[in-house]
Order: structure tokens, then sequence, then C-alpha cells
């Protein structure tokens, strides 16, 4: 297989976990902040990229990446990244829900766009690079 070809195998896998990772950070959020439940924005966005995070690490180390173990190479690099997209993204919902207020869905749906994007190039070039 070419390398343009493996390139476009791995985004294309990429991008379907991305999917699947960024509609459970949406929903649950979504879910949470919505009656009856009504959850502060800031606390519904954490629990639902910690969720997210879970489903993004399993399909692309398993599915994306095709990496078989070595949980203590890849998971301690993934965790870093998830960890800086997390409060990025956790801090942007505090600073548009309480500094600059603005509808939560919109600033939810912005960090569901935002997210994936810079999670691709991190995991593509640091996190799940062959070693």
């Amino acid at each position: 297989m070419s390398n343009e070809s493996a390139v476009t195998r791995v985004t294309l896998r990429f991008i379907l976990i991305g999917i699947g990772a960024t509609a459970t950070y949406f929903g649950i959020t979504v879910l949470l902040i919505s009656s009856p439940i009504q959850l502060e924005p800031v606390l519904a966005s954490a629990i639902a990229s910690t969720v997210s995070i879970l489903v993004s690490y399993i399909g692309h180390h398993r599915y994306t990446f095709n990496r078989q173990g070595r949980h203590d190479f890849y998971f301690p690099r993934f965790i870093a990244v998830t960890t800086f997209l997390f409060l990025s993204s956790t801090m942007a919902m505090y600073v548009y829900s309480h500094v600059v207020p603005t509808e939560p869905l919109y600033v939810a749906s912005a960090i569901a766009v935002a997210y994936p994007i810079e999670s691709y190039l991190l995991n593509l070039l640091w996190v799940f690079k062959p070693q």
C-alpha cells in the first residue's frame, strides 16, 4: 500500500472514530444541560469530554492506527494530548459561559468542530506515530 493511501485510510478511520467521539461529547453535553437534568454547562462539558476521550482512545488505538498493546507507550501520550484539549475546551466553555456570556449550545458546537481537528493532527504526528 502506498504511503498516500495509508494516510488516506488513517484519515478516513480517524474521521469515523472522531464522529463517534464527537457525537458522544455533544450528545452527553446536550443531555446534561437540558431539562430535566439542567447540569451546569462547564460540568456537563467536562463529563461529556471524559466519556468521549475513552471512546476516542479505544477507537483510535485499535481501529484508526491499528496498534496492538503498548498502552504504556501510547496511552500516556494520548492522555497528555487529551488533557491539553480537555482543559482548552473546558476553559472555553467556562469563558463563554461566565466571562463573555454565550449560548452554551453554540460553545459546544464550536468545541465539537475544533477539538477533532486539533486531535487529528496531534494524534497523527505524535501520539500514535510508529516508534
